[in-house]
């Protein structure tokens, strides 16, 4: 009895049904051998096409579970639990277990192990294309983070070393800066360029320190160490997280979130380059309207602007947009070269040479980079003094830098066909900012321009990071006293022009807009949080904001009547598809979310609405009319009037919604539960008292389309005491069959049992209706 079969039919056989079925009714359920129980659908309307029918038992759950035995999950008693405590401690202990743990703590000894030899001169000409755009790139990004650009040096050279050795990716490239640069349309975080977010919140922390300090006539403390402390205090945090195996948490950046984020921090990224652009001396601020004061401070000493400085600024950025915008498409397409013309060494080289010919810091006033000390630094203790202020302050940075590099991770990830494990990322970013702050490195975070000029160099490993901090350690000992004499103005011109499609993500927000105006929100508000609040309160008001609307799209899911397609089991909103009809008196609600606590009420509500039935009212209604009949009764007897009295009992299909434009209520109402994600015992409760509530007004609630862990949930609260389980159904259409059979009993019986109950007062010509029984109805239960 519980075997599909399934026969197709010919075209001309399709042809003819269909020319029959055009003006029928909109469902079709045939018994099938007198078995009220077994229903025929006919799925499919499309005449070229071919036909299916199906025939199977019509089931609700209690039958279907009867048939197919349900095995239910036995509950592990605690000598289980002890057993498997001491079985998983006892494989922690073998040799294989280390081994493998040794390998996910170090996936370097697993790709070293398998590595290819044909990859191995792509990777070394990678690492070196990488060294050419390294080098003026972290030096001019330390500006951001008002360090040293030395540490700059240092930074993309001791993070990379220790990622490769831990990391999951193949290709990310760790450095001092967050950087998303256009290798794909299509993807949305590489239609981004250049970003230094972490360096940016850096320093905006160290200015907001040392202010903090002046306020309270403490000395200031030397930037390098803010940054040294800030990077140990979020390798504690990503370690920590690690470890918990909260590398989920990285998911509630939302792309609209980080997108608006970006969006404002290149603002400031832009503003904190004007001083070495123009000359100008400004104070750092930072808090609330920072940016507006330091326009403000600009503005006021705009006499002292160095028009030298701003002219070589100006040339720079020219040259630098023509190269990066125009001239390396055209090399691109014109000779299929994939890694873009390094215009950014050859600047730097050319302005070093021009301003130790012509000494322009002595004769121009135009600052240069100043000393570089050769060889690598000393490890050295951060500045345990410091925790206590940056604790909170640093945990900002933790989220944002370890969130921006999964989502590089994760691009080349998928596009290579391999995963990362966000856990072990985090134990690997941790260990990287823990170790690098002894050697006065700042924080680090993926780099996702200098990741896809690695992978269109040819990079396939993290051998490539090797071979850059070969390239790098040269520079360090042997040509980075070249670069003293490199003017800062160069370095800012070269950040300006990688802010310019970051700047114009302004286009994100249009977008975000039209598709949601919840999503546009989240853009909107995180962006003038971040403008007006400062870049690390811009952010928790940007995650607050975008959890609320979360936790509100889940408080307040859609909700649709549905309606049946042409004779199909196919059941579609009402008001999105226009050739869907009502079945006659049975409604179809679907509730498009979880049912939980937040949302019950929203639930109850939203169900009343869709079908036009007040049952409080109709309730009310009920009991007045009661009131009233005997309350006449009363005055009846008192009269020596003669009554004559015929009864007629009113059923709930008969009652007319005088708010529902004089509608007949349903004698049904199916509430498909396929979109519940998850219940709750409050979700339990509600739909308890609403199959209650319906009933006792004459109107049948089934479920259908339970999920297996939903009726898990119902079946702990009990819910099955106080409602039949046969009124819940495996699926819309075994519902719809139950409910038309029902219907059928139902109007034989009303027929059969109509009665009125009339009482007149001859001498008053005064007319009641008896309402004992009105609503009150309730047809046998056939299923």
């Amino acid at each position: 009895m519980g075997e599909r079969d399934v026969q197709t039919v010919d075209e001309d056989q399709i042809k003819a049904n269909y020319e029959n079925d055009v003006n029928s009714s909109p469902l079709v359920i045939e018994e099938i051998n007198g078995d009220s129980e077994k229903t025929q659908l006919t799925a499919g309307t499309d005449i070229e096409a071919n036909q299916l029918t199906v025939t199977r038992l019509a089931y609700n759950l209690p039958k279907f579970n009867e048939q197919f035995v349900v095995q239910r999950q036995q509950k592990r008693s605690p000598s289980d639990v002890g057993n498997k405590a001491r079985l998983i401690v006892k494989s922690c202990c073998t040799l294989s277990s280390t081994k493998a743990r040794l390998v996910t703590l170090f996936p370097i000894l697993n790709w070293l192990i398998n590595y290819q030899k044909s990859d191995f001169i792509a990777d070394v000409i990678a690492g070196i294309t990488i060294v050419i755009f390294q080098v003026p790139q972290s030096m001019g990004y330390c500006l951001i983070a008002r360090v040293p650009a030395v540490n700059g040096l240092y930074t993309s050279f001791f993070p990379p070393l220790i990622y490769s050795l831990m990391g999951t990716s193949k290709h990310c490239a760790i450095v001092s800066f967050r950087k998303l640069m256009t290798t794909c349309a299509n993807n949305y975080l590489l239609r981004k360029r250049t970003f230094a977010v972490v360096s940016l919140m850096t320093g905006s922390l160290i200015t907001q320190v040392n202010d903090e300090r002046k306020l309270w006539s403490l000395e200031e403390v030397n930037p390098i160490q803010i940054a040294v402390v800030v990077s140990f205090l979020i390798g504690i945090y990503k370690l920590i997280f690690g470890i918990l195996r909260l590398g989920f948490v990285s998911v509630y950046m939302s792309e609209q979130l980080i997108s608006g984020f970006t969006t404002a921090a290149s603002v400031y990224v832009f503003t904190s380059q004007l001083p070495y652009l123009t000359g100008i001396q400004l104070h750092h601020a930072s808090g609330p309207l920072a940016l507006i004061n330091i326009y403000i401070d600009l503005f006021r000493h705009i006499s002292t602007i160095s028009y030298l400085t701003l002219c070589i600024s100006v040339t720079c950025c020219i040259i630098l947009f023509i190269f990066k915008f125009y001239t390396n498409n055209f090399i691109r397409k014109k000779f299929n070269i994939n890694v873009p013309f390094p215009i950014e060494l050859l600047l730097v080289i050319i302005a070093t040479l021009c301003s130790a010919i012509f000494d322009t810091e002595k004769n121009w006033k135009i600052k240069n980079v100043g000393p570089i000390p050769r060889g690598l630094p000393s490890p050295s203790l951060p500045t345990w003094s410091l925790f206590g202020e940056l604790a909170l302050k640093s945990i900002p940075l933790a989220i944002v830098s370890f969130s921006l590099t999964i989502s590089v991770g994760k691009i080349f990830a998928n596009r290579h066909n391999y995963s990362i494990d966000a856990n072990q990322e985090l134990i690997a970013l941790g260990s990287t900012n823990i170790i690098s702050s002894f050697f006065t490195c700042i924080p680090s975070a993926a780099s996702l321009s200098r990741s896809a000029v690695q992978e269109s160099a040819g990079g396939r490993t993290q051998l490539v990071s090797l071979v850059n901090c070969v390239g790098l350690l040269f520079v360090i000992y042997y040509a980075g006293s070249l670069l003293e004499k490199l003017p800062i103005c160069i370095l800012a011109a070269i950040i300006v022009v990688a802010l310019k499609s970051l700047l114009i993500q302004v286009k994100d927000f249009c977008r975000y807009w039209r598709v949601s105006k919840i999503d546009g929100s989240i853009w909107l508000i995180t962006f003038f949080a971040v403008i007006l609040l400062d870049v690390d309160i811009g952010l928790y008001v940007g995650l607050c904001y975008s959890l609320v609307t979360l936790i509100y799209k889940s408080q307040r899911p859609k909700m649709y009547l549905l309606g049946c397609v042409n004779k199909s089991d196919v059941f579609v909103p009402l008001k999105k598809y226009g050739s869907s009809k009502e079945l006659e008196n049975i409604k179809i609600f679907q509730f498009c979310g979880p049912l939980h606590f937040a949302n019950t009420e929203y639930f109850k509500n939203g169900l009343q609405r869709k079908i036009g039935v007040n049952v409080k009212l109709i309730l009310s209604l009920q009991e007045k009319d009661r009131k009233t009949r005997i309350k006449k009764e009363k005055n009846e007897e008192q009269s020596n009037g003669r009554f004559t009295t015929r009864r007629f009992e009113v059923f709930a299909c008969d009652a007319i919604d005088e708010d529902n434009n004089k509608e007949v209520l349903p004698t049904h109402i199916i509430i498909d539960c396929s979109m519940f994600s998850y219940i709750d015992a409050s979700g339990v409760r509600q739909l308890k008292a609403t199959v209650q509530e319906y009933e006792s007004i004459g109107i049948k609630t089934y479920l259908a389309s339970v999920a297996t862990h939903v009726d898990h949930m119902l079946e702990k609260d009990n819910f099955y005491t106080d409602v039949p389980p046969q009124h819940v159904y495996i699926s819309i259409i075994d519902a719809v069959h139950h409910a038309i059979d029902d219907q059928k009993g139902f109007e034989s019986k009303k027929s059969s049992e109509c009665s009125l109950h009339v009482q007149t007062n001859s001498s008053l010509s005064d007319v009641t209706v008896d309402a004992r029984n009105c609503f009150g109805h309730t047809s046998s239960d056939n299923s």
